[in-house]
C-alpha cells in the first residue's frame, strides 16, 4: 500500500457514518411529520398518556445521551490534542468551540423563549374566558333540555288530572281512553304520548310530523316501576337522528291506587341534537384537555426539544465532520512533515480536494520528492562508511555472543521499561525459556509471574529512583525452587544526554551460598556487572 493511504478506511467508515446518520434523521423527520398529520385523528387524553409522549420521551433522551457522547468525544479529542501539541490542534480546537457556540447559544434562547410561548398559549387556552364561554354554552344547552322537560311534565300532570277527574280508567270506560289521549296530544302540542297499564299493551299516539315513529323505543321497566310506584320520571331516548325526551306521572283511580302510568313526550329534530350534541361534545372535550392541561404542555415541549435536539444532533454531526474535512488534511500535512523530518522521503501525502489545500498537498508532495533525489545524492557520498560500520556490526555481535553465552542473567531496559536485552542465563535463572519472546514488552508484563513479584518492585524502585542500586541477594521461589540471587540493577545512559535505561545483572547464588561464599560472589557480580555496563555502553555508543 502506498504510504499516506493508510486514511482510506477510516475516510470510508466516515462517509458510511455520515449516510447512516442522514438517512436516520430522514426517516425521524418523516415519522414526526406523519406523527403531525395523524395527531388531529387523536384525542389529548390518548396523546399524553400513550404514544406520543411515551415516543418524545424515549426519543429525547435517546438523542441527548446519542449528543452528549459524540460532543464529549470529540470535545476529549480536540482538548487532548491541543494538550499534546499535535500541530494544527489548536486551530481546530477554536473551530470547534466556534461552531458549537453559533449552534447552541442561539438554539438555547430560541428553545427559552418558545418554552415560555407554549406555556403561556396553553395557559390561554384554559383562561377564565375561554371557561366562562364553555359554562355558558353548557348552561344553554341545559336549559334547552330543561325546558322541553318541564313541558313534558307539565303536559303529563295536566293529562294525569284529566284522565282522573274524566274516571277514564274505572272499568267499563275504556273505550273513551284513545279519543282522550288523541286529543291532549293536539291540546298539549305534544309529538307523543304513551298510557302503561299494568301487564296490557302500551297504547302510545304520535304526531304524524314525527320522523320514523315505528322505531321509537318504550320506556325501560325498571324506570316505569318508578311510576307505577307513585314517583315521577322523566327518560330521554334516540329515535333516528334525533331525541325523545318523555316525562311520565301515574294515574291513580278514585281509591288513590295507582292503576296506570301516561307519558308525554316532546322530539328533538336532528339538527337540534346536532348541535347540542356538538356542544356537550366540545365541553366534555374541554374538560378532558384542562385536566391534561399539564401533559399537554410536556406534548408540546417535548416536541420542540425533540425538534431542536434533532437540528442540534444534525448541524454537530455535520459541522464535526465538516470540521474534520479542513483539519484532517492540515494534520496529514503535518504528518507529512514529521515524516520528512523522521527521514521517511517516500510518504505522499493524499488529499483529494480541489481547493487551496489541494494545491498545498501537491506542493508538499513535489517537495519531497525533490528531497529524495537529494537525499540519494548524500546517501551516495556516505557508501565509503559501510566499512566501519559493518566493523561496528561485527563489533556488536561479538558482544551479543558474549552476553549469550556467560553464566550471568543480563537484561536491559530502554527508557520506556520495555526489555531490550534478556540473555539465556537470565531465561533460567527467571524460568522464561517457555513463554513469548520477552523483547520490546515492558518489563511489568515479563515479570508479571508472582514469584518474581520481587524482583519487579525492585526494578521499579530502581526506575524511580534513578541512581544505583547495590548489588543484593534475593531470594525467589522460581516454579516451587527457592534460588537466591544476586541482583544488580544499574542505570544505563547512551551517553547522548537520551533518557536513562537500566541494566539487571542477575547471578545465581543458590551453589555458592552452599559453599558460604557469598561475600565473594558479590564482589565477582558487581565487577562483573560493571564490565558489562562498559560493554553495552560501548555497543550502545558504537550504534
Amino acid at each position: 500500500m502506498a504510504p499516506g493511504t493508510s486514511h482510506r478506511p477510516r475516510r470510508v467508515r466516515t462517509d458510511r457514518l455520515v449516510i447512516l446518520g442522514l438517512g436516520v434523521l430522514v426517516v425521524l423527520f418523516l415519522a414526526g411529520y406523519l406523527l403531525v398529520r395523524r395527531a388531529r385523528d387523536f384525542s389529548w387524553p390518548y396523546i399524553t398518556s400513550s404514544v406520543l409522549l411515551s415516543f418524545l420521551g424515549i426519543t429525547n433522551v435517546i438523542l441527548i445521551l446519542t449528543l452528549l457522547s459524540l460532543l464529549m468525544r470529540n470535545l476529549i479529542k480536540v482538548l487532548s490534542e491541543r494538550r499534546r501539541n499535535i500541530l494544527g490542534s489548536r486551530f481546530k480546537t477554536k473551530l470547534v468551540f466556534t461552531m458549537l457556540a453559533l449552534w447552541f447559544v442561539p438554539s438555547g434562547i430560541i428553545f427559552w423563549a418558545a418554552l415560555h410561548a407554549i406555556q403561556g398559549s396553553v395557559d390561554r387556552w384554559f383562561s377564565t374566558p375561554v371557561d366562562r364561554i364553555a359554562a355558558s354554552s353548557q348552561e344553554v344547552v341545559d336549559s334547552f333540555y330543561a325546558d322541553y322537560r318541564e313541558r313534558a311534565s307539565e303536559s303529563a300532570r295536566r293529562i294525569r288530572d284529566r284522565m282522573e277527574a274524566l274516571h277514564l280508567l274505572d272499568p267499563g270506560k275504556g273505550e273513551g281512553i284513545p279519543p282522550e289521549l288523541q286529543a291532549q296530544l293536539r291540546a298539549e302540542r305534544l309529538d307523543m304520548v304513551s298510557l302503561y297499564r299494568g301487564d296490557e299493551e302500551p297504547l302510545t299516539l304520535v304526531h304524524p310530523a314525527v320522523p320514523r315513529p315505528g322505531e321509537l323505543e318504550g320506556i325501560p321497566e325498571h324506570v316505569l316501576g318508578r311510576g307505577l310506584a307513585g314517583e315521577s320520571f322523566q327518560w330521554m331516548s334516540r329515535l333516528g337522528s334525533g331525541l325523545v325526551v318523555r316525562c311520565g306521572e301515574p294515574v291513580r283511580n278514585a281509591e288513590g291506587n295507582v292503576v296506570a302510568v301516561v307519558a308525554a313526550g316532546h322530539y328533538i329534530s336532528k339538527d337540534l341534537t346536532a348541535v347540542t350534541s356538538r356542544i356537550n361534545a366540545y365541553n366534555e372535550r374541554y374538560r378532558q384537555d384542562k385536566a391534561q392541561r399539564g401533559s399537554i404542555k410536556n406534548v408540546y415541549i417535548f416536541a420542540f426539544a425533540f425538534i431542536t435536539l434533532l437540528v442540534l444532533f444534525s448541524v454537530t454531526w455535520i459541522g464535526l465532520y465538516l470540521a474534520r474535512g479542513v483539519t484532517e488534511p492540515i494534520g496529514m500535512l503535518a504528518q507529512g512533515t514529521r515524516e520528512i523530518s523522521s527521514g521517511n522521503l517516500d510518504f505522499r501525502v493524499q488529499v483529494r480536494t480541489r481547493d487551496e489545500l489541494g494545491i498545498l498537498a501537491e506542493s508538499f508532495n513535489r517537495m519531497t520528492g525533490e528531497l529524495k533525489g537529494s537525499k540519494e545524492t548524500i546517501e551516495r557520498s556516505n557508501r565509503d562508511l559501510l566499512q566501519s560500520n559493518q566493523e561496528l556490526e561485527e563489533r556488536r555481535r561479538y558482544i551479543e555472543a558474549l552476553l549469550q553465552n556467560i553464566t550471568t542473567g543480563v537484561i536491559s531496559l530502554d527508557a520506556e521499561g520495555k526489555v531490550t536485552t534478556l540473555n539465556r542465563a537470565a531465561s533460567r535463572i527467571l524460568a522464561l525459556d517457555e513463554g513469548p519472546d520477552p523483547t520490546e514488552r515492558p518489563y511489568q508484563e515479563v515479570l508479571s509471574r508472582p514469584d518474581l513479584r520481587h524482583l519487579a518492585e525492585a526494578v521499579e524502585k530502581s526506575r524511580n529512583a534513578r541512581d544505583l542500586t547495590p548489588a543484593r541477594e534475593m531470594t525467589l521461589n522460581i516454579e516451587g525452587v527457592s534460588l537466591t540471587v544476586a541482583v544488580s540493577i544499574t542505570i544505563l545512559a547512551d551517553g547522548r544526554g537520551g533518557p536513562p535505561g537500566l541494566l539487571i545483572v542477575l547471578e545465581d547464588l543458590t551453589p555458592l551460598m552452599r559453599a558460604q561464599r557469598v561475600a565473594a560472589w558479590r564482589e565477582v557480580a558487581r565487577r562483573l556487572a560493571h564490565d558489562v555496563k562498559q560493554a553495552y555502553e560501548q555497543v550502545r555508543r558504537a550504534l
